[in-house]
């Protein structure tokens, strides 16, 4: 690899640096100090998919109608969401929901069908 003369002025080098790819090796990268990986995760899900999260066999008992002493509960978080939207519809079944983010709307469908939402960080 070669590199520019130490006789050349300092626009010389800048030219020579920009003309040869081989010469801007030698400028080192800048770290990006405001850079923000990620800022704005937030995957989401709906109302109407809410339900499938849950168990096969934990489902079926709540819908039957056999498990009526306790609420399930569902944490969006660790299944990969952070938002819950309100398209769709619910089940009257109380529901526990666990999520760092709620919309209005889902905030009142969940409310209306007796269940309770905990916001997590």
């Amino acid at each position: 690899m070669v590199c520019p003369p130490q006789s050349l002025s300092h626009e010389e080098k800048m030219l020579t640096i920009a003309a040869y790819p081989v010469f801007q090796d030698k400028k080192a990268p800048r770290p990006y100090f405001h850079l923000l990986r990620n800022h704005e995760w937030a995957p989401t899900i709906n109302i109407e998919k809410l339900w499938s999260l849950v168990p096969l066999e934990t489902r079926d008992k709540y819908v039957s109608g056999a498990k009526t002493d306790s609420a399930p509960v569902i944490d969006l978080l660790a299944n990969g969401y952070a938002k819950l939207l309100g398209k769709g519809r619910l089940p009257e079944i109380p529901v526990v929901v666990r999520a760092r983010y709620v919309s209005a709307e889902a905030e009142r469908k969940i409310v209306e069908a007796g269940g309770v939402i905990e916001l997590v960080a």
